[in-house]
Parts: C-alpha cells; sequence; structure tokens
C-alpha cells in the first residue's frame, strides 16, 4: 500500500514537470514570435524612414545590418541622429479613420531641436466609435 503511495506521488511529480516543461516551451515559442513580430516591425519602420528620405532627396546614412538611419545630411551637413518619432496625423471622415501623414521628427546629436518631415501617406481604415459596439 505504501509503495503505490509513493508510486503515484512520484508519477505526479512526473507528469507536473513534464506539464511545466510544455507550459515552459509554449512560452518560449510566444516570446521568439513577439521577438520576430518587433524585429519585423522595426525593419518596416527603416524602410519606411529611408522611403521618405528618399522621396524629399535627404541624403542619409543607415546601418548595414539593421536598417536603422544613423545619420542625414541638413544644411549641408552631416548629423548623426540619437532619436526619430513618427507620429501619425489622424482625422475621422466618413466612419473612417483617415490617416493623413506622418509627422517624422529627427533628433540631431548636436542640435537643440528636431528636424521635421511630413510624409503624405493616406490611409483610410474602418473607424468604430469608443461608444458603439463591435
Amino acid at each position: 500500500m505504501k509503495s503505490r503511495l509513493v508510486t503515484a506521488v512520484l508519477l505526479l511529480a512526473f507528469l507536473g514537470s513534464h506539464g511545466g516543461a510544455a507550459a515552459q516551451t509554449h512560452t518560449a515559442g510566444q516570446i521568439r514570435a513577439m521577438e520576430q513580430r518587433a524585429a519585423d516591425l522595426l525593419k518596416a519602420r527603416n524602410r519606411f524612414l529611408a522611403q521618405v528620405l528618399d522621396a524629399y532627396g535627404i541624403p542619409y546614412l543607415s546601418d548595414p545590418n539593421t536598417g536603422a538611419i544613423r545619420q542625414i545630411r541638413i544644411q549641408n551637413t552631416w548629423r548623426n541622429i540619437r532619436q526619430i518619432n513618427i507620429i501619425p496625423d489622424t482625422v475621422v471622415e466618413d466612419d473612417y479613420l483617415v490617416i493623413r501623414g506622418h509627422h517624422i521628427y529627427f533628433y540631431p546629436e548636436d542640435l537643440p531641436y528636431p528636424f521635421h518631415l511630413l510624409s503624405d501617406l493616406r490611409i483610410r481604415i474602418p473607424h468604430q466609435d469608443a461608444e458603439s459596439p463591435p
């Protein structure tokens, strides 16, 4: 009787440890998926910034591995970029959220103010008011 109890306890401990491993594997898979999504979004952001700079004819240097914009030429001077903010310009028209463009702010290391560009890419997305049911 005592050996059956010990066997049952060991079996439960064994199954519990494997269930935990399965949960850890599932969580690790989710983390890898999120990391991949973050990398994909960063690549898309860098491509977008390069397209905007190309459209304006502004020379820039980017990291060859990541595509991140490292320097832009402003007023005939190459400026190291410490930060870039992208802010969508949105409005609701006819039940659609319209992204009229993006304000892009490049913050050079050696200037106290940002360099501002406006991308005029328009995007229309069906809009639901926060008070409306889905």
